[in-house]
């Protein structure tokens, strides 16, 4: 066991010392097909192909490979939290929003903490609103977290007023409006 993390450990050592980001794709996609059963444990593998993923995407600035890695490593742990992390900052730089959606969702779902769960929700209802031009799903981002909202952040009301004001939906303005003055 010990000993297939070192070799694991050189030879990414040595992908990174070559820049060898082809023979890297090839042993990923072998380990992604199931091709390579000498590696045997499981979860070396999934160590491997997260690892690749980081390198695809910190390093080699291959970002297909990395988002193929992660997107893998979703299909076998869908709240994996790097991967979502990776793939979150990935589809953000390259502009997939109807990506990044799907991500940002699966990673609210997930997080427990109020304040990240506000500020996730508050990037996802923006994307809905302004790159998708959904409000009613905006709307509804905003709503999931409206409880969570530290005392003195308006954002998610300010948000909710403007989208309600916006798409004449009088009586959920009237309703957050009189919820915002208590």
């Amino acid at each position: 066991e010990g000993l297939k993390q070192d070799v694991a450990d050189a030879f990414f050592e040595l992908v990174c010392e070559l820049e060898a980001w082809g023979q890297l794709t090839e042993v990923v996609g072998a380990l992604l097909d199931g091709d390579v059963v000498s590696l045997g444990d499981g979860d070396l593998r999934h160590q491997v192909i997260e690892r690749a993923a980081t390198v695809f995407q910190d390093t080699a600035n291959r970002l297909d490979d990395a988002r193929i890695c992660n997107e893998f490593i979703l299909q076998e742990d869908p709240e994996n939290d790097a991967a979502l992390k990776r793939l979150d900052i990935l589809l953000t730089s390259i502009g997939d929003v109807p990506a990044l959606v799907e991500v940002l969702e699966v990673r609210l779902a997930c997080v427990p903490e109020a304040e990240q769960r506000v500020n996730l929700a508050i990037r996802l209802a923006e994307l809905h609103e302004e790159r998708l031009s959904q409000p009613d799903e905006a709307a509804a981002v905003y709503m999931l977290v409206r409880d969570d909202v530290p005392e003195g952040d308006h954002r998610v009301h300010n948000a909710l007023g403007r989208i309600f004001a916006a798409t004449e939906q009088w009586s959920p303005l009237v309703e957050v409006l009189t919820e915002h003055a208590e």
